[in-house]
């Protein structure tokens, strides 16, 4: 090995040997407190997708697509931190903080921002509400002055399926803005219908497998009590009425 090339090998050798020890030097060195107005982190192509700053004395953080407005925004506000989630048409689709009043909040939202589904607190309930794309509340899950509570409303139904996915019972509102009450065998045919009829009266109607009617107890047009049953063809056998 002649002189110049022991001395190539040699140069190589200390500058190797130099970025180890300032490597190391910078793995275990300390930087103390680091001040800035903001930090923003950029992609490989120099395009910001985080930015942590500060807005109006408070501190915020936002993360973004490359070259997109930000899609998750962090915020301390008055009342608490929140988190919001955007779309690509920079609506709120999501919440999740603290409300005016100090209390936690989940909120989804459609495409527009309009609250389809709030989880939060007030003053004696706590739960989970849905509504419509312009506010109406459709139903409510939760806890209501220290017990359980389940309601629905806008004409609302609650239906229940069995294991094969047929319907076994509805509990709801019916068109003429009654409640109704529907049961239903294995093959899901409607077996009996408890409601209100067209006069206001109540009434419960049974049907047999082939979904003809087999028995009616309630309410005639005169407000009197009435019972009457019929053949497996829906024709009828026997009657009776309350009135004297």
């Amino acid at each position: 090995m002649n002189d110049y090339t022991k001395g190539i090998l040699t140069g190589a050798s200390l500058i190797l040997c130099f970025f180890m020890l300032v490597s190391a030097k910078s793995q275990s060195e300390n930087f103390g407190d680091i001040t800035v107005n903001s930090l923003q982190v950029v992609d490989e192509n120099g395009s910001v997708v985080g930015l942590l700053s500060s807005s109006n004395n408070r501190g915020t953080l936002s993360l973004a697509k490359a070259g997109e407005k930000p899609s998750v925004m962090i915020y301390c506000q008055d009342y608490g931190g929140v988190v919001f989630t955007h779309n690509t048409s920079n609506y709120i689709t999501g919440l999740l903080g603290t409300d005016e009043d100090g209390r936690g909040v989940l909120s989804i939202n459609n495409s527009n921002s309009k609250p389809l589904a709030i989880f939060a607190a007030d003053g004696r309930s706590f739960g989970l509400s849905t509504y419509t794309t312009d506010g109406k509340k459709t139903a409510f899950l939760g806890t209501d002055d220290g017990s359980g509570l389940l309601s629905v409303s806008i004409n609302g139904i609650i239906e229940t399926l069995n294991a094969d996915g047929k319907l076994a019972a509805y509990f709801g509102t019916a068109e003429g803005g009654g409640g109704v009450f529907n049961t239903f065998n294995t093959k899901g045919i409607q077996t009996a219908f408890i409601g209100t009829s067209k006069t206001g009266g109540g009434f419960l109607r049974t049907l047999n497998k082939n979904e003809v009617q087999t028995g009616y107890f309630g309410t005639n047009n005169q407000n009197d009590g009435i019972a009457v049953l019929f053949d497996r063809y829906g024709n009828d056998g026997w009657g009776a009425s309350g009135k004297k």
